[in-house]
Order: structure tokens, then sequence, then C-alpha cells
């Protein structure tokens, strides 16, 4: 069963959505205490509820959708009989049957979801697979199967933002420097005010969001900085540091910091993009928020940067609502963050996860024979734990955060 399942929310990816900032600050009602108060205000919670949750629901099932997609797609292509397809886990709420035979069907729980194809649970004793089975197809198609899912995500993310900057344009900050701190990073390295930033860390900066992704995500570590200065070319290093920032979402974070202030040349108005020029634009920034996650999650590992930025369904939920007030651009831009984060996900390599699956059947195609069924029990088992682990201590962060 290819699964789909809750989402940790990254931080560093939050921060490379330009979309997703300058969240208004959210209303409070107050209403008196009295049986009228209380009859009415029991309504306004429950619409106060639903206002809260559907925006989550609607993310949530959109990447879930085409996540799912992708595994039934690819199933399809490679001649395989797909019996489910749900959206959400647990008790089917309403279904219907194509006719292919596939149930479609929308679940209780929207926190995940499915594709069950033929055979998938386990192989036939026989060792001979029924026609159009899961493990009647080679290892290549199986992999392919597997590795469709995840890759739906990215393919959803580069779509989204292709309309956003093909739509809205890309608003840029010339990378210039308008300020130094005494006694910061930037300072010990030699960075000037009007140094024109050109590259960092090996990538190209073109403004200063990419000054920001990178440098956010490097704390404690040294990075080669380009800069132009009075017509040529000069290379330094710096050493960002630690500090703490306030999102978008009256939220505290860590991040790096060189300690630099942003030109005041920061174009007003956004420039709008070909459609050719927004889907490089939309591959770029896909790519390098994939990178950028990646490290934080190895920096998570080596220690150099805490998993207390990591958030679940609540904090999902909380920011969904948050980002809808800014209107239907941003929660798409949401999306696509999100949709980056299920398929980074998947692609681990732990047991129950795409990328798990398909690490065994890389092993199979090596070995010419599958793994023994008490290696991948045991397997599934670890990383069981390994996931149920990581969504409790993400949603006690989500919970330590609303106090």
């Amino acid at each position: 069963m290819m699964e789909s399942l809750p989402i940790p929310l990254l931080a560093a990816a939050l921060e490379a959505c330009p979309a997703c900032g300058g969240i208004a600050e959210a209303a409070i009602l107050s209403y008196s205490v009295g049986p009228m108060a209380a009859f009415f205000g029991f309504f306004a919670a429950i619409g106060g509820a639903m206002l809260f949750l559907l925006p989550f629901v609607f993310v949530f099932t959109m990447v879930v959708f085409f996540h799912e997609l992708g595994h039934f797609s690819v199933g399809r292509l490679c001649g395989m009989h797909v019996r489910s397809f749900s959206i959400g886990m647990g008790s089917e709420l309403v279904g219907l049957t194509d006719r292919w035979g596939t149930r479609w069907k929308i679940s209780l729980l929207p926190l995940g979801g499915y594709v069950m194809f033929l055979g998938e649970g386990e192989r036939a004793p026989s060792g001979v697979e029924e026609d159009g089975a899961f493990f009647s197809k080679s290892v290549l198609a199986r992999i392919a199967v597997l590795a469709a899912g995840p890759t739906a995500n990215f393919i959803l993310a580069i779509v989204i933002f292709t309309g956003i900057f093909w739509a809205s344009g890309v608003k840029e900050a010339v990378p210039v420097v308008a300020g130094v701190e005494e006694a910061s990073p930037a300072a010990e390295a030699g960075i000037l005010v009007g140094d024109l930033l050109e590259r960092m860390d090996g990538s190209e900066i073109r403004n200063f969001e990419d000054v920001k992704r990178i440098v956010g995500t490097s704390a404690g570590q040294r990075l080669a900085i380009e800069v132009s200065r009075d017509g040529e070319r000069i290379l330094l290093y710096a050493t960002p540091e630690l500090r703490v920032f306030d999102d978008p979402f009256g939220e505290s974070y860590e991040a790096g910091a060189l300690g630099i202030a942003m030109t005041a040349r920061e174009g007003t108005e956004a420039i709008r993009q070909s459609l050719p020029a927004a889907f490089l634009e939309a591959v770029r920034q896909t790519g390098q928020i994939t990178w950028l996650t990646l490290r934080y999650l190895g920096g998570i590992l080596t220690g150099q940067h805490s998993a207390d930025q990591l958030g679940g369904p609540v904090r999902i939920a909380e920011i969904s609502s948050d980002v809808a007030e800014r209107g239907i651009g941003a929660l798409f831009a949401l999306t696509a963050l999100l949709s980056i984060s299920l398929g980074i996900l998947n692609f681990l390599p732990i047991p129950l996860l795409d990328g798990g699956h398909i690490l065994f059947h890389l092993f199979e195609a090596a070995r010419g024979k599958p793994l023994p069924r008490l290696v991948q029990t045991c397997s599934l088992l670890v990383g069981g734990i390994i996931l149920l682990a990581v969504m409790s201590f993400v949603t006690i962060n989500d919970i330590l955060r609303l106090l």
C-alpha cells in the first residue's frame, strides 16, 4: 500500500517562500458570558474552527492527492491493477468504483492517503503472481511506481511556482550591501557597504532571498563569498552566527546571520516573467528549497540546527489558516512548500516510506531475490518506531507553541 504520511513542516522551507510572508495578525472575537452569548458563541466557535481547518484540508488534500496520483498513474502504465485510491485514512466516508474496478474514496481522517495495488500486501505463497498484481511486475517497474509519488510532489511544486511567477512576477532585491553591523561576521570578513554579492557557498546570488536562504541554514559553517567592489571580484570568507528571529506568524526561530542590511534599492514592482522563464525560475526555486531543506535536516543530525523548528499537522493547520488570509496565491505557495516537504520525506530511506521500499527493491535487484521476510518485518517495525517518534516530537512541539 503506497501511503502518504503526515508532513513535518521545515522552517527552512517556509523561510524560502517569499509568497508566504507578511501575514496579518488574526482578529480576536470576544463576547460577554450569558445564555444568548453562549448560544451564539457556540456557533461562532464552530464557524471559527471551520475557517481554521478548511485551508488545512485544502492544502493537505491537494498535496496528498497528487502524491497518490503519481503512484496510481505509473502503476496503471506498468499494467498494475489498482484496487483502491483513498484520500484520508480510516473508514470510508464516500466513494465510487470506476469501470476498471478501482475504488475511489474519501476517508475519515484527513491525515494522509494511500493507493492499494492488487497483491501488494504480500507475495503469492505459490510464487506465481496473479496477472496485474504488484509483484508480478519487474523490480524496475515497482521502483518506478514507488518513486512516482514523491516525484509527483516535486512536479506539483514546480507547476504551482510556475503559475505564481508567470501571473505575479518575481520581486527581486538587488544583493547590494546597505549596512554592516559592527563586530558581526560580515564585518570580520571584510564585507563593506556597497559590495555586490555575486556568489555564496558556490551558488549564484541573484537577490537577497538567495542570501537569506543560504546564510539562514549555514550557522557555524564557513562560507566562501564572492563580492564585486569597484569593478573587481573579491573572495571573502565568513561564518554566520546563530540568532533568534520572528517569523511572519509571530513564532521565534533560530537561523544563521551575517549582520548585513539589505540594499535600499529593492524593487517596488515585480518583474513579469514569460512562461518559459517562470518555469525555469520555478525549477530553480524548487531545487534550492530542496537542497536547503536537506541541509537543515543534515544540520539536525549533526547538532548544528535545532529540531525545535520542525512542525506537524497542528502547525500546518495553524499556518494554513494564517496564509489563507493573504489570498489564494499565498495558499498555493504554501501548498508547493508542503509538497516539496512530502517529496523529500518520502524519498528518505526509512522503512514504511517510499524511500524505504525502494531500498528493499534495490537490495532485491542486487541479490536476485527479495530480502528475507524477517529482515523486512523488523525493518518495517524500526521504521514505524522512528516515524512515530518523529510525529510525537513534532506534535508536542506544535502543542507547546500554542500554550
